[in-house]
């Protein structure tokens, strides 16, 4: 599919040179000009609900993490990871109208694991989520972890055999590994230029981050709900200062959550990039472009604000829905337990968006990622 980069109208050569002043008049000025084209063309916004919904941020906890009791996020009683089957994905699905779920694996603490077990955890795990494909090609498809970083030849081995073998849709990667190697570190180069060689639709879906703060920080209530968007961020921002989306064009990128703050810091980025020693893309246009081509999943982040933030740097068609089941309220809430994910699909008609953006979002931008299971929903 071709990817479009944000309209440049109305941004004059004066506004690229140099000095601070001059920098942040450019970005005014893009960002000015993205509202106005915004806002002139804006549709009439849909009047009804998709009629269905392609899930890309469907999460599973295969049997052999369960035997080993790998620790990841929200394994307390609210995030059904430990109570998850593929019976309650499939129960929730219906329940939810959704036709499709892109399974991927979510954060896990397997750092501590040995190189030889940890290899042995993501082979196991892609192995069964490919099961779960082949048991159910109407409902599932696979995003194949590779967990096994910064294991470079094991992890292009993996790669290998999610395409070749297990015919994945793409692959999960985490915003970084270990105590903060973030994906766009000169480390991972041989696994984006093979990435980037397959064409990989890439999803990356944030971790932990490893520094813990100190109290009486820890104490308030809500202090780790922004911590997953700040880490994807972080993600990001790797990308962007190594100048990855330049150099592995064919990479296609979803970030989880609406790219966590990247959109919203983009104008931050392009006037203190270029003046951070080593940051490769320090430039209004080179960000906006590398923005603009990245795709968004709004789970978590079905409002217009997030949705209009997005919409500054990347067109329609790079929105895709998520629901993170079994994440948020599991099966211990009240009701279906499907709280969490109907209040997301319920805020799709309050975005504002075109009937066909609204449908593009729902499932449209997802069947144009994902042919392969497109064939089979």
């Amino acid at each position: 599919m071709k990817r479009t980069a944000p309209s440049k109208e109305g941004v004059t050569r004066r506004g690229f040179l140099s000095g601070s002043g001059a920098l942040l008049a450019g970005a005014v000025l893009a960002d000015e000009s993205l509202n106005t084209k915004s806002a002139s063309a804006e549709p009439q916004a849909a009047s009804s609900h998709p009629q269905r919904l392609i899930d890309i941020h469907h999460h599973f906890f295969p049997p052999y993490a369960k035997k080993l009791e790998l620790q990841m996020h929200s394994t307390e009683p609210n995030g059904g990871l430990q109570t998850w089957t593929p019976e309650v994905s499939l129960r929730k699905m219906e329940q939810l109208g959704l036709s499709k779920s892109i399974l991927s694996m979510s954060n896990w603490h397997g750092d501590s694991l040995s190189p030889q077990l940890l290899q042995q955890l993501c082979r196991e795990c892609n192995d069964y989520g490919a099961k779960l494909t082949t048991d159910h090609p109407e409902q599932f498809g696979l995003f194949a972890s590779v967990m096994t970083l910064p294991g470079i030849d094991v992890t292009l081995k993996e790669i290998d055999y999610a395409y070749g073998t297990l015919h994945a849709d793409g692959i999960g990667m985490m915003s970084h590994y270990g105590d903060g190697l973030y994906i766009g570190d000169a480390t991972f180069a041989p696994v984006l230029d093979e990435l980037n060689r397959r064409k990989a639709v890439v999803f990356v879906h944030p971790r932990e981050v490893s520094y813990k703060l100190p109290e009486p920080a820890r104490s308030m209530a809500g202090l780790n709900i922004p911590e997953y968007l700040f880490d994807t961020t972080r993600g990001i921002i790797s990308l962007l200062s190594t100048a990855v989306p330049e150099t592995y064009p064919n990479i296609r990128w979803i970030f989880a959550h609406a790219g966590g703050t990247g959109p919203y810091v983009l104008s931050r980025l392009s006037l203190l990039g270029s003046r951070t020693k080593g940051f490769k893309m320090g430039d209004w246009n080179r960000l906006a472009k590398a923005m603009g081509s990245f795709y968004y999943d709004l789970t978590n982040s079905v409002r217009p604000t997030n949705v209009k933030s997005i919409m500054a740097v990347a067109p329609a068609s790079h929105m895709i829905f998520g629901t993170d089941i079994p994440q948020g309220e599991g099966d211990h809430s009240e009701g279906d337990g499907n709280q969490f994910a109907r209040e997301m699909s319920a805020q799709l008609l309050h975005l504002g968006l075109s009937e066909s953006d609204l449908h593009a979002v729902a499932y449209g931008n997802a069947e144009a990622l994902f042919p392969q299971s497109a064939k089979h929903a």
